[in-house]
């Protein structure tokens, strides 16, 4: 499971890592945020996506709100405990923030066309 927040920070957690709980449980933390409260350039930090990659080979493509595009491999992000804050996937500037996440799914050659 891939989280990646607003002011591009991201990590991948094991899903084996969370529990599963009745429905009156309130939940698990699984991310630490860099900043909680509005920083002058709009809102705080918060979680922007959750994506499941089935592949370590699969990719990851961020944009910003302004137009700035980054692909990167999932096998690069490192996996991180649940309360950690995970790393900085893409440099935001000031004022701009995260919109999209999305998940490339590689084909290998032996699996051919979908």
């Amino acid at each position: 499971m891939i989280l990646v927040t607003n002011k591009g920070y991201g990590k991948k957690v094991d899903l084996s890592d969370l529990s599963i709980g009745s429905r009156k449980r309130k939940g698990a933390y699984v991310i630490k945020f860099k900043s909680k409260l509005s920083d002058g350039e709009g809102e705080g930090d918060h979680l922007r996506s959750i994506r499941i990659s089935s592949s370590e080979e699969d990719e990851l493509v961020l944009s910003t709100a302004k137009g700035t595009v980054t692909r990167l491999r999932v096998n690069d992000i490192g996996t991180k405990s649940r309360r950690s804050s995970g790393v900085k996937l893409q440099n935001i500037p000031p004022g701009d923030f995260l919109s999209t996440v999305d998940i490339v799914c590689v084909l290998r050659e032996s699996e051919g066309p979908i």
